[in-house]
């Protein structure tokens, strides 16, 4: 019987959305439990109308499901930094505490040593984004010595989910998602 409980709770959610699976009082560990058996759905989005993201210069996103994650992401499927975004979102790197610029040389293939050592980007063809600017889903995000309260050197990936811009990075350690502090610089392709 909790077999069928389990099977009725996937459909639940994948059909009926958090709302309702909140009404059924399921727990965030729950959904997250259930949430990696949900399968891989990818589904292009035209002229860069990104679930109400604020990208009118960029074409050409896809908006992938990762189960790992439970999130959509939405980035530019050209671009060097998909595979990465990809590699990074089902787990497929390591993720070392204090080793941000290690996860992302894995998941590029190519590194430029410590995170604040990435501001060198424009050497691979990377322009900087104007101060001020902001990120695009895409985008290589680099703190050098201004990250966080600490101001400590981070870097990641920028993408775009239902909730907004957010970075994709190891951050103490562990892959996923967080907010988009100030300071950064952001380099695109």
């Amino acid at each position: 019987m909790q077999r069928v409980v389990i099977v009725s709770v996937v459909a639940l959610v994948v059909v009926h959305g958090w709302a309702n699976a909140q009404r059924h009082d399921l727990t965030d560990t729950e959904v997250a439990l259930i949430a990696p058996q949900q399968p891989q759905v990818e589904s292009r989005i035209p002229d860069g109308a990104a679930s109400g993201l604020d990208m009118p210069e960029i074409t050409g996103l896809t908006k992938d499901w990762f189960g790992r994650l439970g999130q959509n992401l939405i980035y530019p499927y050209e671009s060097e930094t998909a595979k990465a975004i990809q590699r990074m979102a089902r787990g497929q790197v390591s993720s070392i505490r204090n080793r941000c610029a290690g996860t992302m040389r894995e998941a590029l293939g190519w590194g430029l040593g410590d995170a604040h050592r990435w501001t060198s980007l424009p050497s691979r063809g990377y322009t900087q984004r104007p101060a001020g600017a902001s990120a695009q889903p895409g985008d290589i995000v680099v703190w050098p010595f201004s990250y966080g309260s600490r101001n400590s050197q981070h870097i990641g990936i920028a993408v775009g989910t239902e909730k907004g811009l957010l970075l994709l990075s190891n951050l103490s350690g562990s892959l996923g998602l967080s907010r988009m502090a100030p300071g950064y610089r952001a380099y695109y392709k």
